[in-house]
């Protein structure tokens, strides 16, 4: 059996804190923070990377082959349950239906991007293809995003780069000067630092509307796209060079993403109900950042605990037997 590779288990791990964290800190951000203090700034810095690498590592640990249907036992049907269950306290409109909730979007995408990587990266330039596709898509317009098809072709040269990247040229990254990562960490910094003194907002790294919803020409929308994309691969290459190869925490809680991201959900919706029915004014930033970050990975522990494990795995059992003709494994309990 091979062995698993404790850094990205970390890397992992550090990554779904920071789902977690960066959804609460939305929370104070709509409600008494604003979008120009330290709370703002933190969340806008997590947003110009944590995905990208998360989505660059999911592509990296795509390159076994998996058959459609373990697909969609995996990915598929546990994205069906969780967003129903999500339409059902959001919305119940039927023309919603098909509309990613919350943080689901990513694993509808995933289950696609897998099942589309092996005929994409067959292509000829095939990063190539996707990077135009991605920096295409921002500029059509439409109302809605069914099945979120623009984020999904938005990130998907992230997915593509980190299949295509072999494990001698992941020791190569590994290998990078530490000063020469540290140094691009803070020009990074800055970098975000001047997008938001330009007025860009976070809203723009999710890359889920067009360019004109944000008043930019379909000519400096690609270049502000694509600039967005180069700051991930930058700061996917930092974080692989600079993280520690064992981190016992966060290795653990890497080998259990599935469940953290799934049922985090429901904590930052009743933390969301329960600020709304208060009317709490968050004002003290520090405060926030620390009770927020304890708060996440409280949430990181909990969910990724054995019985949250153990029940998610029943239950996705109980459904896959009901929906799928043939009961098999439940696969990874990550998302990458």
């Amino acid at each position: 059996m091979k062995q698993r590779d404790e850094q990205l288990d970390g890397i992992r791990g550090f990554l779904i804190f920071l789902v977690v964290l960066g959804h609460l800190l939305e929370i104070a951000i709509k409600n008494g923070c604003g979008e120009s203090g330290l709370v703002y700034h933190v969340y806008f810095l997590i947003y110009t990377f944590h995905m990208p690498v998360m989505i660059f590592l999911s592509g990296y640990f795509s390159k076994k082959d998996t058959a459609p249907e373990k697909l969609v036992r995996t990915l598929l049907v546990p994205y069906i349950l969780f967003n129903f269950i999500f339409w059902l306290w959001y919305s119940r409109k039927p023309d919603t239906l098909l509309v990613s909730r919350l943080a689901m979007w990513y694993m509808l995408s995933l289950f696609f991007w897998r099942l589309l990587i092996r005929p994409v990266a067959s292509i000829r330039y095939a990063w190539i293809f996707v990077l135009v596709l991605s920096l295409y898509i921002g500029i059509l317009e439409s109302d809605g995003d069914f099945l979120n098809m623009k984020r999904l072709l938005s990130f998907f040269p992230y997915f593509v780069s980190g299949y295509l990247l072999s494990s001698s040229q992941l020791d190569q990254i590994r290998g990078t000067s530490k000063i020469v990562s540290c140094l691009m960490v803070l020009a990074l910094v800055f970098a975000a630092k001047l997008m938001i003194g330009k007025g860009i907002p976070a809203e723009f790294l999710m890359m889920k509307e067009s360019y004109g919803h944000y008043w930019l020409s379909d000519k400096n929308g690609m270049i502000f796209r694509l600039g967005c994309l180069m700051m991930g691969y930058a700061f996917t290459g930092c974080l692989i060079s600079l993280f520690p190869r064992k981190t016992r925490l966060f290795s653990w809680m890497g080998k259990r993403t599935v469940t953290i991201y799934f049922f985090h959900v429901f904590v930052i919706k009743l933390a969301e109900m329960m600020v709304k029915k208060t009317g709490y004014v968050f004002h003290n930033e520090l405060l926030v950042l620390g009770a927020f970050g304890i708060l996440a990975l409280a949430v990181c522990i909990l969910f990724g605990s054995d019985i949250v494990q153990n029940i998610y795995k029943k239950t996705m059992s109980a459904v896959n037997s009901v929906l799928m003709r043939r009961t098999a494994g439940q696969g990874s309990d990550n998302i990458a």
